[in-house]
């Protein structure tokens, strides 16, 4: 029983890096532990509204993907908008100021979206105006029906490096993007390629339920049915949150651009989908069980 005891404490030293650094270095944990629990609330980092997101909504008609990224979108307004907190950058307490660009009609203030070039902008000039106005402002992009918005050319041309740039440093910027498409193959695949997480949505009655799963995977996959999801959340749906966004909007701008002459056609679309490639299970870390019955009974053949 004496050896069991290091044993066991051997393997797991050797199998849990995170543990074995911990226990190396007691000073350091009980130090930095304490100075930034200190700072936490010193600058109150609990106002901070998270930023650096590129979220993908999908799901089909009614299943609640546009009512949960206006969600996500309208709730963080109401919660971080007016908070102080601390700018890492000018070393002193500022108000945070939380700016939505959406191509939905939103019931809090919001600059129409009908440009990618719109988010280059606001990286550009945010630090100009936060220091005019000593804020620190958080940039919310929401894209309803993205997959069917980029294939207007007004979009599409505004897909350059210094865009894609300005997404993938969008942490930096305090830029998060949140999108809306029927399926995360319908999107453009340059978009598709930066994409952190995908949010499979499914409402029943009031119960919004939300699958989250890795891009990468969900890309080789193609079905969400095929993979085990990252975490599960529901939230219940208040009217305030049927009443806070007019999809109509956004309908009414794809009607004007359609009348305009401004959509790509469809072989243009489907070759910017570049949806050629099989599905790669190959590469999922955790598959669904529904495909590992599938492969176990192939396997019996």
């Amino acid at each position: 029983m004496i050896f069991v005891v290091p044993v066991v404490l051997l393997v797991v030293l050797a199998i849990f890096p995170t543990i074995r650094c911990a226990l190396f270095h007691p000073f350091l944990m009980a130090w930095n532990s304490g100075k930034d629990v200190w700072f936490y609330f010193r600058h109150k980092e609990y106002n901070r509204c998270a930023s650096g997101e590129l979220v993908a909504f999908c799901g089909l008609f009614g299943k609640g993907k546009t009512l949960s990224a206006v969600h996500k979108v309208v709730s963080a307004y109401r919660v971080y908008d007016g908070k102080l907190v601390w700018c890492p950058r000018r070393k002193k307490m500022v108000t945070q100021r939380i700016k939505a660009i959406s191509n939905v009609s939103l019931s809090i203030p919001y600059e129409e979206f009908v440009s990618l070039e719109q988010v280059v902008l606001d990286a550009e000039r945010k630090a100009e105006y936060d220091d005019a106005n000593d804020t620190l402002t958080v940039t919310l992009v929401l894209g309803d029906e993205f997959s069917v918005q980029m294939n207007s050319r007004n979009f599409k041309t505004n897909i350059d490096p210094l865009f894609l740039n300005t997404i993938l440093t969008c942490r930096h910027y305090y830029i998060s993007l949140y999108y809306t498409a029927q399926r995360f193959g319908h999107v453009d695949a340059l978009l598709r390629q930066v994409t952190s997480c995908v949010i499979e949505c499914d409402k029943l009655w009031r119960f919004q339920r939300l699958s989250t799963f890795d891009a990468w995977e969900m890309e080789n996959a193609t079905n969400p049915r095929l993979l085990t999801p990252l975490n599960k959340k529901c939230w219940f749906v208040r009217d305030r949150d049927y009443n806070a966004y007019d999809t109509l909007a956004c309908v009414g701008n794809l009607k004007h651009a359609m009348k305009a002459g401004d959509m790509m056609s469809e072989e243009e679309i489907l070759k910017l989908q570049q949806n050629t490639q099989e599905p790669n299970m190959e590469g999922i870390l955790k598959p669904s069980k529904r495909w590992r019955r599938m492969k176990r009974k192939e396997n019996k053949k």
